[in-house]
């Protein structure tokens, strides 16, 4: 069972990720003019999109009055969302590496498949997270 505090956080994690998203491709638009050239400079522009759910509702967390949380439904939805942040930050850097690496190595990587593996990473990750493996 869901408590009131709990939805008015999930509202504004909602809010805050959106917000986040909208100045985020803003400044991306116009900043970003490699947005073809290679993996790295792709997964620097994409890899934050995994982030910013699990952040807004991190911000909405420690912004939002009311905090307490009785429910034990809401708890572990906290945890999850906890390990979810977790997991795509370490996600995000942990390609953001490799592919940093491979670049000096001269190998060329397609920039579709660079991101289809990023996302792996994040989720293999986020389910080591979750079963407790870290």
């Amino acid at each position: 069972m869901t408590t009131e505090n709990f939805k008015d956080i999930k509202e504004w994690g909602i809010f805050i990720f959106a917000c986040l998203l909208i100045v985020y491709f803003i400044l991306n638009i116009l900043f970003h003019n490699s947005a073809t050239v290679g993996a790295l400079s792709n997964w620097v522009f994409i890899g934050p999109l995994l982030i910013f759910p699990f952040a807004g509702f991190f911000i909405s967390m420690h912004l939002v009055p009311g905090k307490e949380m009785p429910d034990e439904g809401d708890r572990k939805e906290v945890r999850e969302r906890y390990n979810g942040l977790k997991a795509s930050v370490a996600g995000f850097f942990t390609w953001l590496i490799v592919l940093a690496l491979l670049e000096k190595v001269y190998v060329e990587m397609n920039i579709i498949l660079s991101i289809f593996c990023g996302c792996v990473l994040f989720l293999v990750i986020y389910l080591a997270f979750e079963k407790g493996l870290t």
